[in-house]
C-alpha cells in the first residue's frame, strides 16, 4: 500500500453490524480504487487539517496489528491527518 501518494480520498464507509470498512480513492490515473477491511477493530478518521485542507494522500504504511493480530494501516493525508485502521484482513483493489 506504499504507492498511494497523491491519490484522492473520495469516500469512507463503515458498516457497524458487519465490522467492514471501505475507503474509496481515485488513483493517479483517475481509476477508482477501494481499500476494504474486514473484521475492523479500530478505525480513526481525524479531520483537523493541521497542514491545511486536502483530500490527497501523502504517504501510507502497513504492518501487523497489535500483538501480531490482523493488519494495521496508516494513511497520512496531505492535511496532516492520519487515518488508522486495524482489521483482520485488508485488501486494495
Amino acid at each position: 500500500m506504499d504507492k498511494m501518494h497523491d491519490w484522492t480520498l473520495l469516500d469512507v464507509k463503515f458498516d457497524w453490524r458487519s465490522a467492514c470498512a471501505s475507503l474509496t480513492f481515485e488513483d493517479c490515473e483517475a481509476k477508482s480504487r477501494t481499500l476494504t477491511a474486514e473484521k475492523v477493530r479500530l478505525l480513526e478518521i481525524p479531520r483537523e487539517d493541521e497542514w491545511g485542507p486536502s483530500v490527497s494522500v501523502n504517504e501510507t504504511a502497513d504492518g501487523p496489528g497489535p500483538d501480531g493480530v490482523g493488519q494495521m494501516v496508516r494513511i497520512e493525508m496531505q492535511s496532516g491527518d492520519a487515518i488508522r485502521l486495524w482489521a483482520a484482513r485488508v485488501s486494495l483493489t
